[in-house]
């Protein structure tokens, strides 16, 4: 096969012209398409994506239910702890949400115990707790309808229907 005519020598672009003519000709060869265009993705409501030029469904990162899931070793996958359905994030029981690895809310919804930036215990066996700030309810393990609000406020819970609001209240 010539590549080049002998004018593309003293003449740039007609070399390019002679040299994009060759390759569709080799593209149109290989992958059995027209010179000049590459087949559309296939309408039939797949999300496709090119693979070696060739279109390729792109696997799905859902769940059965068709939520978004994340994993704990940090890929989409089905066995996750973060779900997010209708807009709304969701973490399982026994997670926390995080911001940059530390754990800024938790609860236990069973019994009513939520806590937010790192307050409260996971272990608490009490409910309808709620604590806000570091380190807030922190060693409750047993005792029900507590507020605390504010860093280290109520630390050592002594009864029920506690509430105190400000830093190391209580």
């Amino acid at each position: 096969m010539k590549l080049f005519s002998p004018a593309s020598f003293l003449d740039p672009s007609l070399a390019m012209r002679e040299i994009e003519a060759a390759l569709n000709k080799t593209w149109a060869a290989i992958y059995n398409f027209q010179a000049g265009e590459l087949p559309e993705a296939p309408a039939d409501g797949v999300l496709y994506g090119r693979q070696n030029v060739a279109w390729s469904a792109v696997p799905s990162a859902a769940g059965a239910d068709g939520q978004v899931q994340y994993n704990a070793a940090g890929a989409f996958s089905g066995a996750a702890n973060l779900t997010v359905a209708n807009g709304n994030p969701n973490v399982t029981a026994g997670n926390s949400y995080l911001y940059d690895g530390a754990d800024v809310i938790h609860g236990d919804p069973a019994n009513n115990n939520f806590y937010f930036g790192k307050a409260g215990s996971t272990s608490n066996a009490g409910s309808e707790n709620t604590a806000i700030g570091q380190s807030a309810l922190s060693a409750n393990t047993t005792h029900s309808y507590n507020t605390a609000v504010g860093s280290l406020a109520l630390p050592y819970a002594d009864g029920d229907w506690n509430t105190c609001i400000g830093r190391s209240a209580g």
